[in-house]
């Protein structure tokens, strides 16, 4: 989760460099509003994005080599002896662990912070909405003139363009203003404006979204600044015009309009007289395509790599797990001392005990008495500490690595937590009798890379078979 928005982050900032350096200083507004949508978009889309590519291959040598390098290296590393491969004792349950409050908190504060925003976010469209209901309206083109009896700032929202009832009054005023707020009509614009705030309130840690905000806006109004002069072809006056509502006050709801009057004024009327000439403009979308290819590249791409194995591969990969994982292999029995243990449901089909139904059993039951101690059958983290009406009743899940995980079921009794590191032969519960369950026992499961497999093809349980120099827990 972090290393994605990290990675939206990282792109927003790549992107918004390069709207810096080769768009921003343009009259290509147009260009510039869809580059903008198109970084926004694009970022949200980058942790998902998957297109793999294939590294060199990677050549794994086989045979005697393989034995012998392999053992040189574990052996260097780990000084291998009988006594540091043999199988630990079972240990007393270790003093529980506290539970890491961190991400809870930040998970609280993100959400009331998204929270107030989101609130003061709706509260801002309804004022809107509320101000084009209670006041006149007068049908302008494909807009609507809402007029107001304060003095403010002209501005639109959606089809509705606010202003003074004074102000619509004045004629000279009237045309260039409703001009420029039609074209933020017309243009859409308002829809710009909101996808841009409701991204601040979901990413409100991002500041780049703010910039983002702010880049958005200007060029809304340079969009809307040319269709004025387009149609009345008359710099000094509009700017006069523009100066004049210069120092109107902005209430809070107008942060979802497109204002005339905007905090970068003097921005504005250098783009009024700036021109961009076909030359140029190719010039720059020479520059640009390249950089947005290999922007969007970096952020897409995977590296995969792909390895050769020789002959005896299954030979080598069974030598790592039990040369190097063998604390995270379910190696151990989970009731220890199992020699005079009775089991009395295998791993396969069978009849439900309680339905009578034929059913895929996906584990072992162990007939024992209430209060039986529990083991962890591998080195590992603690993922899930449940308890249900059914099914399971109360269970233990441990993750032993990327590759086993055990579950431990009908428990009586759970003395782990989640999150708690535990130990091969760690106490972690005692047998019980709840969930589904006809009497006292532990149900017990393995599973490897997401599949459940049979248990005892790890513990090797036979009525002749003891634990390996295993400890009875008293």
């Amino acid at each position: 989760m972090i290393a994605g928005l990290f990675e939206i982050f990282l792109c927003l900032l790549v992107l918004f460099g390069i709207y810096k350096l080769v768009l921003e200083q343009t009259a290509l507004h147009r260009v510039k509003r869809f580059y903008l949508l198109f970084a926004l978009i694009f970022s949200l889309t980058t942790p998902w994005l998957n297109l793999e590519i294939s590294s060199d291959k990677i050549i794994i040598p086989t045979g005697e080599m393989i034995s012998e390098t392999l053992y040189e290296v574990v052996a260097n590393e780990q000084a291998i002896t009988p006594e540091a491969v043999s199988p630990p004792e079972v240990t007393e349950a270790k003093p529980k662990t506290r539970i890491n409050y961190a991400p809870w908190a930040i998970g609280g504060l993100y959400l009331v912070v998204a929270f107030v925003l989101l609130i003061r976010f709706g509260r801002n469209i309804d004022r809107l909405f509320t101000k084009a209901k209670n006041n006149t309206r007068i049908p302008y083109k494909s807009a609507e003139v809402v007029l107001l009896r304060q003095p403010t700032v002209p501005h639109n929202f959606l089809k509705f363009i606010f202003m003074h009832n004074e102000d619509f009054k004045k004629e000279a005023l009237r045309e260039q203003l409703l001009a420029h707020e039609l074209g933020h009509a017309q243009q859409r614009h308002s829809l710009d404006i909101l996808l841009v705030e409701l991204l601040q309130v979901l990413f409100w840690f991002n500041p780049m979204y703010y910039f983002y905000a702010k880049a958005i806006r200007l060029n809304h109004e340079y969009l809307a600044d040319a269709m004025v002069l387009g149609k009345f072809n008359d710099i000094a006056n509009y700017q006069r015009l523009l100066l004049k509502f210069a120092n109107r006050n902005q209430s809070n709801e107008m942060s979802l309009a497109c204002l005339s009057n905007y905090s970068l004024t003097k921005k504005r009327f250098k783009m009024m007289t700036q021109q961009t000439t076909k030359m140029a403009a190719l010039v720059r979308a020479a520059i640009l395509l390249p950089l947005l290819a290999v922007t969007t590249l970096c952020f897409s791409l995977k590296t995969k790599a792909e390895a050769i194995i020789g002959n005896n591969a299954n030979t080598l990969i069974s030598t790592i797990e039990n040369s190097i994982f063998q604390e995270n292999k379910p190696e151990l029995h989970p009731l220890g001392d199992y020699k005079y243990l009775r089991t009395t449901s295998t791993y396969g089909m069978r009849k439900d005990p309680l339905t009578k139904e034929d059913k895929m059993h996906k584990g072992v039951d162990f007939s024992a008495k209430t209060g039986t101690p529990v083991i962890a059958t591998a080195s590992g983290t603690v993922e899930k500490v449940e308890s249900l009406k059914g099914g399971y009743g109360n269970y233990i899940q441990i993750k032993h690595d990327d590759q086993y995980q055990t579950l431990y079921a009908q428990l009586s009794e759970m003395d782990v937590q989640i999150g708690d590191k535990v130990e091969k032969g760690q106490l972690i519960g005692k047998v019980g009798n709840t969930g589904h369950s006809t009497g006292p026992h532990l149900h017990y499961e393995v599973i490897k890379n997401g599949e459940k497999v049979d248990p005892k093809d790890y513990y090797n349980a036979t009525p002749d078979t003891p634990t390996r120099n295993t400890k009875k827990i008293k």
